[in-house]
């Protein structure tokens, strides 16, 4: 397996498995990665060297030029078969992410039948459109909780943008006095906590350019309020996540807003953490459906007066429990026998 990403590259290091050979591509490297992964396998002492199976695990990363040398590539090798790691999950939700997924989905599928495919999306099993996919687990580690916060806490962890429902949880701060939060994260950018639909410019949109103005600030000073912890981190592993969560009565994710899933809910649901979610289509809205039901949010009550300090207050007791273990992962990761 090659990878530009450091952290990725510790993370699979630290589970030691051993039929996936690692590789780090530095920065500065000039070679494309196909470049890099063809070098790497004519090195490999390959046990069944009449086949080969290569993972690619971020599809938007390839570029045009590099899937040519991948339909080159496959067109010389009768015994090598591809399987790439992509988003669908736009598709599935028929949302504004579907017409570039579609896109980049097509040009892979162009390179033949020695192409299959894998999704963290669970909605892909029994669907007909993606025969050729597989799902392929979140797994996390369990983190038994040890600590638990006398106040109810409510938790945003992760990026702090508008499609992870920071706005909308800095709203509730307004309407609900008796509730703490403990905001953590990176990317942050107060001018963007919200922008109306169809804003433009001040010139061209002036009565969005306001309301976005005055939505924007108040979600500002809600993070002004004493209540509100903010912090800017990344965190180094989950080990160090999973104990800042569990300072929590819940965490808050936004599943209205975004098609995808998210690791920090999977997270959240291992260290023993309840997670309160804004239903939507989506395919973490599927999995929270089957695994957490009770900590659903109907996106119409959200500004209700003390409706998110009722609904935690309800389920801050419950016990949550992994979803998908390293085992399941693991089972998956077999059948890759990956080089890529």
């Amino acid at each position: 397996m090659l990878t530009y990403n450091r952290n990725l590259f510790l993370w699979f290091k630290n589970l030691k498995f051993l039929y996936v050979k690692l590789q780090l591509i530095e920065p500065n490297n000039e070679s494309s990665m196909i470049e890099v992964a063809i070098e790497a396998s004519d090195k490999l002492n390959v046990k069944m060297p009449n086949y080969e199976h290569w993972l690619i695990l971020r599809a938007s990363k390839v570029k045009l030029d590099e899937i040519e040398q991948l339909r080159l590539l496959l067109s010389k090798k009768n015994h090598l078969d591809l399987e790439i790691l992509i988003n669908v999950s736009g598709i599935i939700s028929n949302s504004l992410e579907a017409s570039h997924e579609r896109v980049t989905l097509e040009k892979f599928r162009a390179l033949g039948k020695k192409v299959r495919f894998l999704a963290w999306d669970q909605r892909v099993l029994n669907n007909s459109e993606f025969s050729d996919f597989r799902f392929l687990p979140e797994a996390k580690i369990q983190h038994h909780r040890s600590v638990t916060s006398e106040k109810n806490v409510v938790g945003f962890y992760g990026k702090l943008s508008f499609q992870r429902g920071l706005f909308d949880l800095l709203l509730t701060v307004y309407l609900n006095p008796k509730l703490n939060y403990r905001i953590v994260g990176y990317d942050f950018n107060p001018k963007y906590l919200y922008r109306r639909k169809g804003f433009v410019s001040i010139r061209k949109t002036p009565l969005k350019a306001l309301s976005s103005l005055i939505l924007n600030s108040l979600a500002r000073i809600a993070l002004k309020s004493k209540r509100v912890n903010f912090r800017e981190m990344y965190f180094q592993d989950e080990i160090e996540m999973s104990r800042d969560m569990q300072a929590c009565s819940a965490i808050f994710f936004s599943c209205n807003r975004t098609p995808y899933s998210s690791g920090l809910v999977y997270q959240s649901l291992a260290s023993e953490v309840p997670v309160v979610w804004v239903d939507g289509k989506s395919a973490m809205s599927f999995v929270l459906d089957q695994h957490f039901p009770l900590g659903r949010l109907r996106p119409e009550f959200i500004l209700r007066y003390n409706y998110l300090t009722s609904k935690i207050e309800s389920i801050k007791n419950e016990k949550t429990k992994i979803i998908f273990s390293l085992n399941d992962f693991d089972s998956v990761m077999k059948q890759c026998h990956c080089k890529l």
